[in-house]
């Protein structure tokens, strides 16, 4: 094993506040007071870029883990040599991996801050012609069943999802699950209608699409019914107008796109 820090061995308190432990702090100051002068270019706390190789000719190489934070506390309560008196309660307040605030202030003149993102997942460089990616996923959440009250995500904000557009569509098209939100439209001033067989490609379980006609013809776009892999409401095709809305989510036990809800608009 190779440790760039590595903090070990036990610590024990003798008074009844226990001291505050900090692995890694960064509170530093950085002011100029030149006119036009930069305080700090870029400033990075924790940077994870390690380098992975394998220069042999043959036989294979497994790498385990890259983890850049890994966030598991452990709290015991009379578990030392079996006792079973004394501390009678601990509590814990908040037990956060990761927390992200900040404090931007001007007492004169213009501050401006263009973009503030508490996390941001870019998608892999991906190169060489024997590379494969068998899942990438940003945010990976388990099913939580140990609290009383067990939230995935909550968010107190709104929820955006980035449409993206496939408005090429032809007779007999097939549209591809890319994203959330996908608005449509067809190739030149027709009408079309979905394959037969396969009018949306296969989802993951689960996951939802919601379908917008922004055709600039103003085209109608009819989604088959008709014995594919969408199932809509009343078993019957669905012609989509202009501004017209298709919301449908995959099973995979039934290798099938069900309609949710529509709206014509």
């Amino acid at each position: 094993m190779f440790y760039g820090l590595n903090i070990a061995g036990t610590t024990t308190a003798t008074t009844a506040n226990f001291p505050v432990a900090a692995l890694l702090r960064h509170v530093r100051t950085y002011t100029s007071a030149t006119a036009n002068a930069t305080p700090m270019t870029s400033l990075i706390t924790l940077t994870n870029v390690p380098v992975v190789s394998n220069t042999a000719t043959s036989g294979t190489t497994t790498v385990g883990t890259v983890e850049s934070l890994y966030h598991n506390p452990t709290l015991s309560l009379n578990d030392t040599n079996g006792a079973t008196s004394g501390v009678t309660a601990m509590t814990l307040t908040n037990d956060i991996a990761v927390e992200v605030a900040g404090t931007y202030t001007e007492t004169s003149g213009t501050l401006t801050v263009t973009n503030r993102t508490g996390l941001k997942y870019s998608d892999v460089t991906n190169t060489g012609s024997n590379t494969a990616i068998t899942n990438n996923v940003g945010v990976d959440i388990a099913a939580l069943s140990t609290a009383t009250t067990n939230i995935g995500i909550r968010n107190a904000d709104t929820t955006v999802y980035t449409p993206c557009s496939q408005t090429s569509l032809t007779s007999g098209f097939t549209i591809s699950p890319d994203c959330t939100v996908i608005e449509i439209g067809t190739s030149g001033n027709n009408n079309y209608t979905s394959s037969t067989s396969t009018g949306i490609s296969a989802g993951v379980a689960g996951q939802i699409l919601t379908l917008i006609n922004v055709d600039s013809n103003s085209n109608t776009i009819t989604m088959d019914n008709t014995g594919g892999n969408i199932e809509l409401a009343g078993a019957a095709d669905y012609g989509m107008g202009i501004n017209d809305t298709l919301t449908l989510v995959y099973s995979a036990t039934r290798s099938k796109w069900l309609e949710t809800a529509r709206s014509d608009n």
